[in-house]
This record gives structure tokens, C-alpha cells and sequence, in this order.
């Protein structure tokens, strides 16, 4: 049962990767930044975004709650997404390349970060961190680092806020999921700044 947080955080990050990405996948930008005046709207990115958003919602309320990131919500939108990916390239829409490497770099990272740091990051935070690099991956070829940067940035920066305020040790157990989330939305507008 999804939580209000998590209704809310699906309807603010489905605008948000929704959005990001229909204007970070306009052909005016790919493959390079965007001028304020060159934007258009690439549909075939906004719904994907939209989904993609909605259904991260879910996950970050549910790995904010439980600690877990369910597979049953992972493996279809991961499928989802690489099927539509593949299915719009003879439309011109680019990216596949990238798409795939974000994925694979980001997932082999965090699994080596997984097995080496037992008990720090999850094979689910593994599986996010899959689809995340192939959505960044699609919008543009550098998105993934920006991504992971963002990723561990945002969550490092929030560890530290609670160890200052005595809210948590070094040991706390902190979801990465949002994080990683958040991390992904940065790196979705990376392209417009």
C-alpha cells in the first residue's frame, strides 16, 4: 500500500523525469547542452519519464519505509524502458549506446560497491542503479556520471546533516534509494543548465 508520501512523490518526480527528459531528449539537444531558445519537447521521452517518475515515487516511499527496493516494480520497469528505448531508435531517436553503457557501468560500480562494502549498499540499490544509468544514459552520454556524482553527493551531504545532529552514527543504516533518485533527477536537467 503506497503512502501518501509516496503518491506525492510519485506525482512531483513524474513531472519532473517527465518533463527533464522530454526537454534534455529534444533534438535541438542531443549530444550537447541546450540554449534556452533551441528547446522542444521530445514525446518520446516524456511518457517513459512519466512513468519512470510515478514509478520511482513508489520505490523511494517504499525504500524510505522498509529498506527494500522491490523487484516485482524493478524488473518490469527496467524491461519497460530498454523495450521502448530500442523501439523508438528507427524513429531517430538516439541514444541506445549510451543507454546501454550507463546501464551496465552504473550496475557493474555498484555491484563491486555492494560485494566490497558488505552491508552498504543492496543488490536492489544495484538494480536501480541500472535503470537510473540506462534513463541518464539515454538523455545523454555523460548523464550516468553526473548521476552517481549527484547520487552520493546528495546522500553524503544528508548523512553527514544526521551525524551533526545526532540523529545517526557512522554504522546508521541510511535507504540509498532516494538518493539515488535524486541523483537521477539532476542529472535528467543536467543538460539544460
Amino acid at each position: 500500500m503506497t503512502s501518501r508520501r509516496g503518491i506525492l512523490l510519485a506525482l512531483v518526480l513524474a513531472l519532473a523525469f517527465g518533463i527533464g527528459g522530454a526537454l534534455a531528449g529534444g533534438p535541438s539537444t542531443a549530444g550537447g547542452r541546450a540554449s534556452p531558445a533551441s528547446l522542444t519537447l521530445s514525446w518520446w521521452h516524456l511518457i517513459p519519464g512519466l512513468v519512470l517518475g510515478a514509478c520511482l515515487g513508489v520505490l523511494a516511499d517504499i525504500d524510505i519505509r522498509s529498506h527494500r527496493l522491490p523487484d516485482r516494480i524493478q524488473y518490469p520497469l527496467l524491461g519497460g524502458l530498454a523495450a521502448h528505448i530500442l523501439l523508438v531508435r528507427p524513429f531517430g531517436v538516439h541514444g541506445l549506446w549510451s543507454a546501454l553503457a550507463g546501464a551496465i557501468g552504473v550496475a557493474l560500480v555498484f555491484l563491486v560497491l555492494a560485494v566490497v562494502a558488505a552491508g552498504g549498499l543492496g543488490l536492489g540499490d544495484v538494480k536501480l542503479g541500472a535503470i537510473l544509468g540506462l534513463w541518464t544514459g539515454w538523455l545523454h552520454p555523460t548523464g550516468p556520471v553526473v548521476f552517481v556524482m549527484a547520487a552520493f553527493l546528495v546522500g553524503g551531504l544528508y548523512a553527514l546533516v544526521l551525524m551533526a545532529l545526532k540523529k545517526a552514527t557512522r554504522t546508521s543504516h541510511i535507504p540509498f534509494g532516494p538518493f539515488l533518485i535524486a541523483g537521477a533527477a539532476i542529472a535528467t536537467w543536467w543538460t539544460l543548465l
